[in-house]
């Protein structure tokens, strides 16, 4: 019986022509570092260092930018690095490491700006305005050229349907888990009446634009990407195989943040704060990151490139 699985150098001679895979863009590992820079440089200046940069924040809110700063510093950006390093070494997994930073900083950096209440709440955070706008753009740019040089390993057929519906688990948490169970067609329907029901709550009733924004981004964006990305899969397409890797970085650093916000809230005693919230948020982004290591680590072996049977399913 003939097998339907291609050898690795039919694959990458069929995606990538015959010289060879396409490497990353050589300005990638300075916009690389840039992006761990301005990452660095925002987590410095706001409420976890410095306070320079007041956000228009209440102090529930407050302890939550903390919680995001200190993820960012000390996870983000350090894979921006290590991407960087990857890609200055041509290393072929450097365009789908970068993904997942570029990813988290495209997904998080309109919420530091667009957020705070700016008519009801003092501050200062519209003077850091070019400051992300112009990280912004970097990480744009730096998620368009990487997914212009990214090449995912040859997959096992079996691996194809495996991660395609591991995807379609992660949009059913995030719809039924963070929203529908959570009151959202509640909120919906009746926003003060939803806000009433969580008066303990407080960033819901202070800070109602950050909750929509955030639900506009989770199921505008983020939710129809993960089963576009899902159906791909189902259907064998190549740049489903290399949205896997955009998709689940993303959901190895997001949930991740969302854990230090909640962690951080309960460590300051904050009204706002549920320790059952917490410890969900805290589970879930730990077997995020346990499975994107699982993905991500084989990436950096030579052999995951040249083996016809490279990146099998995970047992």
């Amino acid at each position: 019986m003939t097998s339907t699985v291609r050898t690795a150098e039919q694959e990458a001679e069929r995606r990538d022509g015959p010289s060879g895979p396409r490497l990353a863009p050589r300005w990638l590992p300075a916009a690389l570092w840039a992006l761990a820079a301005c990452l660095v440089l925002v987590a410095v200046l706001g409420p976890l260092i410095t306070g320079a940069v007041q956000y228009r924040y209440t102090a529930s809110m407050v302890n939550q930018a903390v919680g995001l700063d200190a993820f960012a510093l000390a996870v983000v950006a350090p894979l921006s690095v290590v991407a960087a390093v990857l890609a200055a070494r041509r290393h072929p997994a450097a365009p789908l490491l970068a993904l997942a930073p570029a990813g988290f900083a495209v997904y998080m950096l309109p919420q530091y700006f667009l957020g705070p209440e700016y008519l009801t709440l003092d501050g200062n955070g519209e003077r850091a305005f070019l400051l992300f706008l112009g990280a912004f753009v970097l990480s744009g740019a730096v998620l368009l050229g990487s997914w212009s040089a990214a090449r995912a390993p040859v997959w096992h057929d079996r691996l194809w349907r495996r991660r395609a519906w591991l995807l379609l688990a992660l949009a059913v948490f995030v719809v039924g888990g963070l929203y529908l169970g959570n009151g959202f067609l509640h909120a919906m329907w009746d926003f003060p009446d939803f806000i009433a029901d969580r008066a303990a709550t407080s960033e819901y009733d202070e800070h109602p634009t950050a909750y929509w924004l955030v639900a506009f981004l989770d199921l505008g964006i983020v939710v129809p990407l993960t089963v576009a990305t899902a159906v791909g899969l189902l259907r064998r397409r190549d740049w489903a195989a290399r949205a896997f890797y955009a998709v689940l970085g993303w959901y190895a650093a997001v949930p991740g943040s969302v854990a230090a916000m909640s962690l951080t809230m309960l460590s300051r005693d904050d009204p706002a704060a549920s320790a059952a919230r917490a410890v969900v948020f805290t589970v879930a982004a730990v077997v995020f990151l346990v499975l994107a290591a699982r993905v991500f680590l084989p990436l950096l072996r030579s052999a995951t490139w040249t083996s016809a049977t490279a990146d099998l399913p995970e047992r």
